[in-house]
């Protein structure tokens, strides 16, 4: 699950708690407008921090998601890769692993996505 996904999943929960607290419509839609302000906002702040990080002076600082994404690429490759070319089962690793490298992929994929939609 990504950040974008916990975000969502967290105002999500939110949402849902407020339904059985707010008994007219109006208080209802007044809060989820100021909902969705929220996550308006924390995705804003991603974003932000994004932007900050390329256009840092430490190259390491810049480069860090490209290369953290592209390691996590030769890994997938490496060891589902290594099972196609050899026939053999792939290596064990924990779905948790994967979940975890999917997220993070994810996320920067959906964040550059975002930072060019912006454009």
């Amino acid at each position: 699950m990504g950040v974008l996904d916990a975000i969502g999943g967290i105002f999500g929960k939110v949402g849902e708690a407020a339904d059985k607290v707010f008994t007219s419509d109006e208080e209802r839609l007044a809060f989820e407008l100021e909902l969705a302000k929220l996550k308006a906002s924390a995705m804003e702040s991603l974003h932000g921090v994004m932007v900050a990080e390329t256009k840092s002076e430490s190259w390491l600082t810049r480069t860090w998601r490209p290369i953290t994404g592209l390691a996590f690429v030769g890994l997938l490759l490496f060891i589902f890769g290594k099972a196609a070319l050899t026939n053999t089962p792939p290596i064990a690793v924990p779905v948790e692993l994967l979940h975890m490298i999917a997220a993070i992929l994810g996320v920067g994929i959906l964040g550059r996505s975002y930072e060019k939609g912006k454009k």
